[in-house]
């Protein structure tokens, strides 16, 4: 009986974290900061939904193989991912508790990041087929897809709404000198391919990628090795092509697996390659004009850290990081520490043990 009633026990507390989970939670006044990430475990792995002041977690989905990708909808009921079973990538979406688990895309989603429209309406996702690879927005209700980017070329990545959801910036491939260049197309594309506008952003003999909107909508930050190695720039986003002056933000050489706008606007992540795979952050102060330091490091030397990304409030900065002889975990850092110069190993580690953890997805507060 006492092994009856406290198995009992343990599915109820399992029970109520996932009731928990299920909507956003108030701690004196304020959402509390939840965070997605997937683990890779001894077979297979799982994707979890973490509260991160206290510690409670609840798994909601188990993978055979490897999940690739996660997107919170504008609401934060509903996770859209990708994930890898028997070779195949496919699409899917559930509830925020797990529930209601449905493929939208049966093969063929690709491992970059998934993006809603402010609506909710659709995901845009790269599918990959063979040589090509295009852009292609999936309605959520029906699952009826179409591609967007098609008639641009054979190639074409890194897509992101701007904030208002009227407009999104991608990347399309130029196959006569092998290098991409930004393009902006308003938002009857997704509604509508044949009402589609492009304009063409960037044009240079040089990679342009990896762009990402101000929260205001207007500038984009991007990567490009128009200057040799890959660093980092910024430019207008209402400019037309001949007339898109860009600026470079810095001399380093930087990694293309981390590049994000703080909600405010004030700072932008990215990461400095360390060598190999992997970078070390940085913040840059984007409101500073005459600071003595714009640019501030907030890991610590021996750390191979990606994947940042803003709580929604901005005060955290989620991102993954593996140091000496350490696997991969989330870990979380708590952004004043900029203010008092204290972020190098300030982070605090959310994950462990003997898997793997990847994509921190905070969860927005609705």
């Amino acid at each position: 009986m006492a092994a009856l009633i406290g198995g009992l026990a343990v599915w109820l507390a399992g029970l109520l974290t996932l009731m928990m989970l299920a909507v956003p939670l108030l701690t004196g006044g304020r959402a509390v900061s939840e965070l997605a990430y997937y683990a890779q475990q001894q077979r297979g792995g799982a994707i979890y939904l973490l509260d991160v002041e206290r510690m409670l977690s609840a798994r909601l989905y188990r993978s055979r193989d490897w999940v690739l990708s996660m997107a919170w909808s504008p609401d934060g009921t509903q996770l859209a991912f990708t994930a890898q079973e028997e070779n195949n990538s496919q699409l899917l979406v559930m509830d925020a508790n797990g529930r209601h688990l449905r493929q939208l895309v049966e093969r063929g989603a690709g491992n970059e990041p998934l993006s809603w429209s402010a609506d909710g309406r659709y995901i845009v996702f790269e599918s990959s087929q063979a040589a090509s690879t295009v852009i292609r927005a999936v309605d959520v209700e029906t699952g009826e897809t179409h591609s967007l980017t098609e008639r641009l070329g054979e190639l074409s990545t890194d897509f992101r709404w701007s904030p208002d959801g009227q407009q999104a910036v991608f990347a399309v491939h130029q196959p006569d000198n092998n290098t991409f260049d930004l393009y902006i197309m308003n938002r009857d594309c997704i509604d509508d391919p044949a009402q589609c506008d492009f304009r063409r952003l960037t044009e240079s003999a040089a990679d342009d990628r990896v762009p990402e909107w101000s929260p205001d909508g207007d500038r984009v930050a991007f990567l490009s090795d128009r200057n040799g190695p890959l660093q980092l720039y910024v430019m207008d986003a209402h400019c037309e092509e001949d007339t898109c002056a860009t600026e470079r933000l810095l001399d380093a050489e930087v990694n293309d697996s981390t590049l994000a706008w703080s909600p405010a606007g004030r700072w932008l992540v990215f990461g400095i390659s360390a060598g190999g795979y992997g970078s070390l952050l940085h913040l840059v102060d984007m409101n500073c004009n005459d600071c003595d330091t714009p640019i501030y490091r907030i890991t610590p030397d021996g750390d191979v850290d990606s994947a940042a990304a803003w709580s929604p409030d901005g005060a955290q900065l989620a991102y993954v990081s593996s140091g000496p002889g350490q696997l991969a975990n989330v870990v979380v850092l708590d952004i004043d520490c900029v203010e008092q110069d204290t972020c190098a190993g300030a982070g605090r580690r959310l994950t462990g043990g003997v898997f793997r953890a990847w994509f921190p997805a905070w969860r927005p507060v609705g």
